[in-house]
């Protein structure tokens, strides 16, 4: 058992690298200009116009946007060894400017042209420096180059922008040029920096209120593990017996009953289910005897409180969310349980056991269980990251500031770094599930191989 989990083990470095890489390369697509998004919470089409080169500059180097991208970099032939110390916004302009000229010294020069002329248009022609500012910024990229250089220059002919352009033209370099090359860029890189503060467990800072992503993930992991191992755990005590009992004793009317209400409550959308409990059962609105459950929300009643004492003031809120995903858990698993009884109890050793005369209870309980739990065995693969992802519209419904909350609330405000975060989490613990649950299979069933 020891060498199977070492080799799984093995196995799940190069997926964790794989989670890790695909993480790193989702923090680098969000929409919109992270540059920006530090300055200012609002966005607006011309807004980063206005930040100054070095404010630009200085932002790029705190989220360490002036780093190679990776180890190991494969671009074209014409392509400088400094692209990655270009700001993001100038990026779009040379990237268009190397497809289609491939010189980079001439490229270069038309760019320092056009920065320079725009500063000088600042103060003399705002009107102007929007417009040189937009083809600098690439807002937007235009297709047609020409036609962008000849509309800015209309006014002056003998503008510095037209002859430098001019040359750029005249520099026009061969197709050869298009052939990769590879380079090295060392651990001084962006992956290299983002992996060592993910080790550091410095996820960064909440574009929403400023706070580190670190500290908001960890609140919300607190309600949502509470109200998720909660009703876990009900689920399994209940729905466990119930399900073996419902297979063994499959024609009993009590059971059938009970089995009819379950096919109910698992049809019944959880998020409905939640709805009916707050709107009718929350309130004298509709009768005093509808009354029965506490509103929803969590509140902070004295600043500071800790999570023991919040949990103390807010009890009769949980009833709800709690009751929901134990009655959505218990229908779900029983029917399994129930599923893998029926299959199990028609095998030999079963008839064996009935042979030899032992009561239905030491049947079920020493001999079917273990046999018929590999259903529940399967369940944890999945419950791990459910449980840490959290009911994310029932969490909405009930006013619960768990992660499904907080992940609602990341994509609306554009906050990634959160959003990647709890991506992350739950892509690691549903590998850890996925090992957790073969170890139990083995352990359950000896008699399966080890190899994978």
């Amino acid at each position: 058992m020891a060498f199977y989990i070492l080799r799984r083990l093995v196995w799940i470095l190069p997926t964790v690298l794989l989670v890790l890489v695909i993480t790193f390369v989702l923090t680098r697509m969000p929409p919109g200009d992270p540059i920006y998004q530090l300055y200012s919470s609002q966005d607006s089409p011309d807004s980063d116009l206005t930040l100054s080169e070095n404010q630009y500059n200085m932002g790029m180097k705190e989220l360490g946007l002036d780093r190679p991208l990776f180890y190991v970099e494969i671009v074209p032939f014409h392509h400088p060894d400094t692209l990655y110390k270009i700001p993001l916004r100038e990026r779009g302009l040379v990237h268009l400017l190397l497809r289609d000229y491939r010189n980079w010294d001439e490229i270069e020069s038309f760019r320092k042209t056009l920065k320079r002329y725009m500063t000088e248009m600042r103060s003399q022609s705002p009107e102007r420096f929007s417009t040189i500012a937009r083809l600098v910024y690439g807002k937007p990229i235009t297709k047609d180059l020409n036609l962008a250089i000849q509309t800015l220059v209309t006014d002056s002919p003998d503008s510095p922008i037209l002859q430098s352009y001019g040359d750029l033209q005249n520099s026009r370099l061969g197709l050869i040029r298009f052939l990769p090359t590879i380079k090295w860029r060392g651990s001084n890189n962006q992956f290299h920096n983002w992996l060592n503060n993910l080790f550091r467990l410095d996820f960064g800072i909440s574009r929403i209120d400023a706070r580190p992503v670190a500290t908001k993930v960890g609140e919300a992991l607190s309600w949502t593990l509470f109200i998720n191992i909660i009703s876990i755990l009900l689920a399994y005590l209940i729905s466990i017996p119930l399900g073996m009992y419902m297979g063994w004793y499959h024609r009993s009317r009590w059971l059938r009953a009970v089995r009819i209400f379950l096919y109910a409550i698992y049809a019944v959308p959880i998020f409905w289910l939640a709805t009916l409990l707050v709107v009718f059962f929350t309130t004298s609105e509709y009768g005093s005897w509808t009354n029965i459950f506490q509103s929803v929300g969590i509140w902070q009643a004295t600043t500071g409180d800790s999570f023991a004492g919040l949990l103390a003031q807010n009890a009769g809120q949980f009833v709800i969310p709690i009751l929901c995903l134990t009655l959505s858990i218990t229908a779900y698993v029983s029917r399994q349980v129930e599923s893998s009884v029926n299959e199990e109890k028609t095998k030999r050793y079963i008839l064996q056991t009935k042979a030899k005369g032992l009561g239905d209870h030491s049947i079920i309980w020493k001999h079917l269980f273990r046999n018929s739990s590999f259903p529940l065995i399967t369940l944890i693969s999945g419950i791990l990251p459910a449980s840490i992802s959290g009911s994310l519209v029932l969490e909405v419904i009930c006013n619960i500031p768990g992660m499904g909350r907080l992940l609602v609330d990341a994509i609306f405000g554009q906050d990634w770094s959160v959003v990647i975060l709890v991506v992350f989490i739950s892509s690691f613990l549903t590998i850890i599930g996925l090992l957790l649950s073969d170890i139990l299979y083995r352990i359950a069933d000896p008699r399966l191989q080890t190899e994978v």
